[in-house]
């Protein structure tokens, strides 16, 4: 988890598309109000429910694989989709920052496991308050070449 959110903030920083996304999602207020705005805000409400559909299915993929369930109040049917969106509000907003002050993201806390970037500690906070571990875990078993067996 650790490494995996670094390495999806720093995919994220980097793409033309999202700094796009950004820029007119915080204009949108600015667009007069009508068709255009409309359009635009249509479009933008798309692409969001695109990537957090995405990142909701990844999650409801792995939570299970790293022998994590939703912690009360939520649920199979709303934990996915708040992490998705809670988690890429966090990486947003550090992404915002780091165009500002790269140095925020770039610093490193020690850790268990090693050294924990701010979007991944971040991340954790919000796995911790979504999830617990699951009594009736058992490990999956990987094969010699390090796959999950089926």
């Amino acid at each position: 988890m650790r490494l995996a959110a670094w390495q999806n903030f720093d995919s994220l920083v980097g793409k033309p598309a999202w700094r796009t996304f950004v820029v007119l999602s915080l204009t949108l207020p600015s667009v007069p109000a009508g068709e255009r705005r409309d359009g635009l805000a249509a479009r933008l409400r798309d692409s969001d429910a695109l990537f957090s559909n995405t990142m909701a299915d990844f999650y409801r993929q792995m939570l299970p694989i790293l022998g994590l369930r939703p912690k009360p109040p939520f649920t199979e049917a709303n934990v996915y989709q708040f992490l998705a969106k809670v988690g890429g509000a966090l990486v947003e907003g550090l992404g915002i920052h780091h165009g500002l002050d790269p140095g925020l993201s770039a610093q490193r806390f020690g850790g268990p496991g090693g050294e924990w970037s701010p979007p991944a500690i971040g991340f954790l906070a919000i796995i911790d308050a979504l999830t617990e571990p699951d009594p009736d875990f058992q490990p999956p078993e990987i094969n010699d070449r390090g796959d999950l067996k089926p």
